[in-house]
């Protein structure tokens, strides 16, 4: 294994507003825009990106140790020469005239990526409540909003798998459940430890369900119409309904095993790699689990 060493990191925002540690306290993605909520002992932050096109979470003990380091400092970056942006990129997502740009949330117990275009929004506050967005002006408790303007994407040719030199696998996906029709995205929620998907039928106006995967490791969503590389391996035949299926020989998998895993670990956790394929993106969830079904569905 080798570190790719052409990423550079750039902070972004006022940083004297963003004195830690923070810990995450939940993320919301919709087809909205995707934010992050975390909290110090002193203020809490709403961190938002509107125009998002794809998003990884990581639990931040996974990081290798180089790396943890290296974002002891700042909380919020863009990083320039980022392999993340060319994998994404890979899959046809940087549609023409889009520039496509990777900004990297560092808090002391998660690692958020995040690829989007346009600006991020920044709201600093004292009471800011779980979804960010019940925020007084008046009540004296705001104490810094700022939206950046991301800057002029510049990366380098795809080389290898998001900073770790490994030879890319064959992925198989076997099939766990097909739901027969097709289901969108509704919301969905992580709370540093739970990942639930709010999914809705296309065709059939029977409520919202909810799958819930238990104390996940690490997790990524990439919007659909754009997926054209990393989802052609599913073996489901029809792509207009929404199904779950786990990934063997899976580069997510492996990713995550350069990337700290095996050095806290070693092989002593059953670690899988979950797929979720609805209308409008996919999940690629990593959860350690020796249950049949490693979710549960609620609703």
């Amino acid at each position: 294994m080798t570190i790719n060493s052409n990423e550079e990191y750039y902070p972004i925002g006022s940083q004297t507003f963003l004195n830690g540690p923070y810990y995450l306290v939940s993320c919301k993605s919709s087809e909205y825009e995707f934010a992050c909520v975390a909290e110090s002992d002193q203020n809490t932050i709403r961190i938002s990106f509107p125009n998002y096109v794809a998003c990884r979470i990581t639990n931040s003990s996974f990081r290798d140790y180089d790396m943890r380091n290296r974002f002891c400092k700042h909380v919020i970056y863009e990083i320039k020469n980022s392999q993340y942006l060319e994998q994404v990129n890979s899959s046809n997502l940087n549609q023409k005239g889009k520039d496509y740009h990777h900004c990297l949330v560092s808090l002391d117990d998660t690692i958020i990526d995040v690829i989007a275009i346009g600006s991020v929004t920044i709201s600093v506050s004292k009471c800011l409540d779980e979804t960010g967005k019940d925020i007084n002006d008046n009540n004296g408790n705001i104490l810094h909003v700022e939206e950046i303007e991301l800057l002029s994407g510049q990366s380098v040719p795809y080389e290898n798998y998001d900073n770790f030199v490994f030879d890319k696998l064959q992925e198989l996906s076997i099939p766990i459940v097909n739901f027969h029709e097709d289901y969108e995205l509704s919301i969905s929620n992580y709370g540093a430890i739970d990942l639930e998907l709010i999914i809705e039928s296309l065709k059939r106006n029977e409520g919202k369900r909810t799958i819930v995967f238990p104390e996940i490791l690490c997790y990524k969503e990439l919007f659909l119409p754009q997926r054209i590389t990393e989802s052609q391996t599913i073996g489901q035949g029809s792509s207009n309904l929404s199904f779950i299926s786990e990934v063997q020989n899976s580069n997510f998998k492996e990713w995550l095993s350069y990337a700290g895993y095996r050095q806290l670990y070693g092989e002593s956790i059953n670690l899988r790699h979950i797929r979720v394929q609805l209308h409008n993106l996919v999940y690629d969830v990593l959860l350690n689990s020796k249950e049949i079904l490693p979710y549960y569905v609620k609703g």
